[in-house]
């Protein structure tokens, strides 16, 4: 005979599985998003990754250091600052020399414009 199952343990399954898929949908998004970022401006990974992560902080300056070890913390061996430099000198070359902006001995932040305009990729993804 097979268990049936309570209203309350029901829910609880489909909670989870609506969980799940919420879970899939914006990894399908960031998926998107990364594509699409990537092919508007010919980037590298790692140059999409540094973007990325400057747009979720946009509006704050962050250091080269926090931004090595939010790109290579799962490496074995990380670089060094300067890689952060390159990768930086690498987009605005690609994008603009205003795409990420310099405050010196503090760290970078992506520009107003630029953020303008991955949030409007994000909003056509989403």
């Amino acid at each position: 005979m097979l268990n049936k199952l309570t209203d309350t343990e029901r829910i609880a399954a489909l909670e989870g599985r609506v969980s799940w898929l919420e879970s899939e949908l914006r990894i399908s998004q960031e998926i998107n998003i990364t594509a699409k970022i990537r092919q508007k401006w010919n980037l590298t990974p790692s140059e999409v990754h540094l973007l990325d992560l400057l747009y979720r902080r946009r509006g704050k300056f962050t250091a080269r250091g926090l931004i090595v070890d939010l790109m290579w913390s799962s490496d074995a061996t990380q670089p060094g600052d300067e890689i952060v430099n390159v990768h930086v000198c690498r987009i605005r070359k690609k994008i603009h020399r205003n795409a990420i902006i310099t405050e010196p001995y503090v760290g970078y932040r992506i520009g107003d414009r630029l953020a303008e305009e991955i949030g409007r990729l994000h909003a056509q993804v989403a």
